[in-house]
């Protein structure tokens, strides 16, 4: 099952979960009222996560933040 994640960039450089669900719609939509409320679509991202289990999603944003740092 895959589960989407709305990753915010953090002041530190690094990615943070902010939201999840099953939907990627409902995602883009909670992105949309983040940048409605001032934040910089350059510091959101919407991420595939293998399950909505905690392990799962912090191993992909794990991932993500590995990736960047490169």
């Amino acid at each position: 099952m895959t589960y989407y994640l709305l990753v915010e960039k953090a002041e530190g450089g690094e990615w943070a979960i902010q939201f999840g669900d099953s939907d990627k719609e409902t995602v883009e939509f909670e992105r949309d009222a983040y940048t409605e409320q001032g934040i910089l679509k350059k510091n959101l991202k919407v991420i595939k996560s293998a399950s909505p289990q905690q392990r799962d999603c912090d191993a992909a944003v794990a991932k993500l933040n590995e990736k960047e740092a490169r």
